[in-house]
């Protein structure tokens, strides 16, 4: 508590403890102020193990933690209970992390610099953070939520929206976009051409929607080059898909119906079908021509005179 000295009155205080000048008349309700009585009431301690405390503890608790995140465990919920304010000191290299007395449900976590008020109803602990920021929040995009205490939720992939879900721990989860209808099932662009023996393009494209629901978007031509492995005469299929942006792949696969005019990857909802290439003996790409969505093979076509040429024929077109 300190000594008399170190405490003071202020207006309209009249007791005996604060009669410290003789000659002051005062009326009124006691009021004591004293810096010491801070230290009556605070522990300071460092931690190496779950911390149990009781209604016999200091309310004040400021804690480090010590070689590892350490528990602090509230006393079981009663009447009696009085608050308690919990601190994870400053410069600490670990968090506190408050639970309740079966060390079952978390309450908050608490970083170097954070603390919490912590209120009993006699049934129930009520705990709210404050602190540095007071907020989980740790990278752009991140959202404010909430479990059993105020808790950080990631951002998600891109295109995603966030989607109420009981069933996850949060009761949102980040999902890609489905049921409005917005994203065209139609693909406009994404035409197919031929670079070289061992190359394809895939030009710009709107927005179209792959099965699974990921909205896909070609925004600048994609050539994939390098196909010198592929199989001779074979038939190889290009789709596109998510993955942070849309890609595409070029793999032996076949696609199958999804609706309308839309192909998936045979076992892959996530693959939206764009066409198909023929390889050579040799395994080349043999070159083509796209046409809406029709490929046409050969660089030339053999003119026919009188239907009946069976060698290539030249035609003037200068008139």
């Amino acid at each position: 508590m300190g000594i008399l000295s170190d405490i003071f009155r202020v207006d309209k205080v009249k007791d005996v403890l604060a009669a410290i000048s003789s000659d002051d008349d005062y009326t009124g309700y006691n009021v004591l102020i004293s810096s010491a009585l801070f230290s009556s009431f605070r522990n300071v301690e460092t931690i190496s193990a779950t911390k149990e405390l009781t209604d016999g503890d200091y309310q004040i608790q400021l804690i480090t933690p010590s070689g590892a995140d350490r528990t602090v465990e509230l006393p079981p919920e009663a009447v009696t209970n009085h608050p308690h304010l919990i601190a994870c000191a400053a410069g600490a290299s670990y968090d506190v992390v408050i639970k309740d007395d079966a060390g079952a449900t978390t309450y908050a976590t608490l970083v170097a610099g954070e603390f919490a008020l912590c209120l009993s109803s006699g049934a129930a602990w009520a705990v709210q953070k404050f602190g540095a920021s007071g907020s989980p929040l740790t990278t752009k995009g991140d959202l404010w939520g909430y479990s059993t205490a105020d808790v950080r939720i990631p951002i998600g992939t891109d295109t995603h929206v966030l989607t109420a879900d009981s069933a996850e721990a949060l009761g949102v989860k980040w999902a890609a976009a489905s049921g409005g209808g917005a994203v065209p099932v139609s693909i406009y662009g994404a035409k197919l051409s031929w670079v070289s023996v061992s190359s394809h393009k895939v030009s710009e494209s709107d927005q179209f929607q792959a099965e699974n629901g990921d909205t896909l978007e070609i925004t600048s031509a994609i050539t994939t080059s390098g196909l010198t492995s592929l199989s001779n005469d074979t038939i190889y299929h290009i789709y596109a898909y998510l993955s942070g942006s849309t890609v595409v792949e070029t793999v032996t696969t076949a696609p199958v119906l999804w609706k309308g005019t839309a192909y998936s990857k045979t076992g892959d909802t996530s693959r939206r079908y764009l066409g198909s290439v023929l390889t050579n003996g040799s395994g080349d790409i043999h070159f083509f021509t796209m046409v809406h969505d029709t490929i046409f093979y050969g660089d030339y076509f053999t003119v026919l005179s009188n239907g009946q040429a069976t060698t290539d024929t030249d035609v003037s077109c200068s008139a």
